[in-house]
């Protein structure tokens, strides 16, 4: 029992560092000019019920969001995405 307990509590510990790093990386990448288009559900992954106040925020800089479950709106972000890193990489 004490074993399952230590295992759970390292995979929530584990979880919980992804989950901070996908957002620092996230946060990142808008504060940089990398991304400019992220989706309603990866907001909703990362930020839980904090989602709706970063959309706001990051709406007011400019940042968009969509449908990951749009073919056609998911297109369109991967290829505003690709043109943003190349863009930068012509940069560096």
């Amino acid at each position: 029992m004490k074993i399952e307990r230590v295992i759970a509590a390292e995979r929530a510990r584990v979880d919980y560092e992804r989950l901070s790093e996908a957002r620092r990386e996230l946060t990142k990448r808008i504060g940089m000019g990398r991304q400019s288009k992220v989706s309603h559900q990866r907001m909703g992954e990362l930020f839980g019920e904090q989602a709706l106040k970063m959309k706001n925020k990051w709406g007011k800089l400019g940042i968009t969001f969509f449908d990951a479950d749009n073919q056609i709106e998911r297109q369109s972000a991967l290829r505003e995405a690709a043109s943003l890193k190349a863009a930068w990489n012509s940069l560096n």
